[in-house]
């Protein structure tokens, strides 16, 4: 089964993307924040990352690629 990590801080849309992807029988994992997410993708390997991309704290992480050095194979 594929592992899909969603990063997304607002609940509604965080949680309706979670059932969406739920009844698509993926197995998903979420992160309300970008600290939530690195500590997810230091425990956990996942096939697909879908992220907020405004996320307050995530700018400086996604502009130092720090998010890019995980997960690869």
């Amino acid at each position: 089964m594929k592992r899909i990590l969603l990063i997304e801080d607002d609940d509604s849309i965080r949680y309706l993307v979670l059932n969406f992807l739920k009844l698509a029988q993926f197995d998903c994992n979420e992160a309300r924040n970008g600290t939530e997410a690195i500590t997810a993708l230091q425990q956990d390997h996942f096939d697909l990352i879908l992220c907020d991309i405004n996320l307050p704290d995530m700018q400086e992480l996604i502009a130092d690629s720090e998010i890019l050095t995980f997960n690869i194979i």
